[in-house]
């Protein structure tokens, strides 16, 4: 598998970032805040993924039919405040659609075959543009005025095609431009095969989250690239079940533990967690694996008061300490982001009875099986002599 290096990795290379237009912004790190959560989405046959904030929800016509073969965009999202999602049979309603759908965060892919330079993509409407950089390559960024006011951004996808991101609006000062903000500054496209399989992952968004030590991006960003190197990827029930972690190759693995190590000074990584491993007793069953959780900040001392459905003690993200100085190995951490478990009990129901079951299980009973099979995997990788190979 070829994998997308990052040069000078070792000796700490500066990322250069392009001149900043005034309307959009070029942050590298997630809005800092104690009670905002976040979550990813990956979309597999693409290799695009980013990050997203709690109250809103993703969605597209696509997810539910297959496009005309003469539209422009033949992969879409939308991204939708929660209040404002008007879904109806796989269309949105004709009345929400007659009365203007209210605004949103739109992402298309469009064929190139002429490989068409980006400027010729630029909305004619558009009444400011400028170069920066997004996903680690330039891009067009720009306002432009229609029905709302919106800001878009242009690059180009690995494989030759176009990805346009916009975001509508009618007053400035409106939340879903910061909620923008943060898919723009977290878009990743990852290189994939015809059949979604992951030719090239992009460690720079990383790199770029530990290097600012932004911990909460970090540890997002990590549980995105393990979700796209797992062999059974689903964004209905995005988690890394055993079985997939031998799918995870050894130079992936190294290559992690590389970066969080060197930008957390020796704290965090899986070096970290595998000192802490070797040292506790090889126990039978998953003694070991609860061991470890206690040990690495991950559990509580006894189950929270007000969880009395699942009893559990393993701890969610936002139970995490994001510093510099939380428990030695605390990150990255294997769990799955709280926001993916409240939307499969939010879908509980006819169309998915064992959803909160399932949410149940990723919450805590996961984690000791996975542990147990992951930290063996860490073992294997972190001491096999194709570490240097890897880097």
């Amino acid at each position: 598998m070829q994998r997308l290096i990052l040069a000078g990795l070792l000796t700490g290379l500066a990322i250069a970032s392009s001149p900043v237009p005034p309307r959009i912004a070029q942050s590298q790190s997630l809005p800092q805040s104690s009670e905002t959560r976040y979550d990813v989405y990956l979309a597999v046959d693409k290799g695009l993924r980013f990050v997203y904030p709690e109250g809103y929800t993703i969605d597209s016509e696509l997810f539910y039919r297959s496009p005309e073969p003469a539209a422009a965009a033949q992969h879409s999202w939308d991204i939708w405040q929660e209040s404002d999602y008007l879904p109806f049979g796989g269309q949105y309603a004709d009345a929400a659609i007659a009365a203007g759908l209210p605004p949103h965060i739109s992402i298309e892919i469009f064929p190139n075959p002429k490989n068409q330079p980006l400027q010729d993509w630029l909305e004619s409407a558009a009444d400011f543009s400028e170069v920066i950089t997004v996903a680690g390559q330039g891009a067009i960024a720009y306002t432009a005025t229609g029905r709302y006011t919106f800001d878009g951004v242009l690059l180009n996808h690995p494989d030759g095609d176009v990805v346009r991101l916009q975001v509508e609006y009618t007053d400035a000062a409106d939340p879903m431009r910061q909620v923008f903000q943060t898919v723009v500054d977290s878009l990743v496209l990852d290189t994939v095969s015809e059949t979604g399989a992951v030719t090239e992952v992009d460690y720079r968004r990383l790199q770029e989250t530990l290097m600012a030590g932004d911990w909460q991006a970090a540890n997002l960003e990590t549980i995105a690239i393990l979700m796209r190197l797992s062999s059974d990827y689903d964004y209905l029930y995005p988690y890394i079940e055993s079985d997939d972690i031998t799918a995870i190759a050894c130079a992936d693995l190294q290559m992690l533990d590389v970066l969080w190590s060197r930008y957390s000074e020796g704290r965090y990584g899986f070096s970290a967690q595998q000192a802490i491993w070797r040292s506790l007793p090889d126990t039978a069953g998953t003694l070991r694996a609860e061991q470890l959780g206690e040990q690495l900040g991950w559990q509580h001392a006894a189950p929270p008061e007000a969880d009395f459905i699942s009893n559990a003690l393993w701890r969610s993200d936002t139970e995490l300490q994001y510093v510099a100085d939380a428990p030695v190995g605390q990150f990255p951490w294997p769990g799955v982001p709280s926001l993916t478990i409240d939307s499969l009990i939010q879908n509980s129901g006819a169309g998915c009875g064992s959803c909160t079951i399932d949410a149940l299980y990723i919450e805590s009973d996961r984690l000791p099986d996975f542990l147990t099979v992951f930290m063996a995997r860490v073992d294997e990788c972190l001491c096999s002599d194709k570490s240097a190979e890897a880097l």
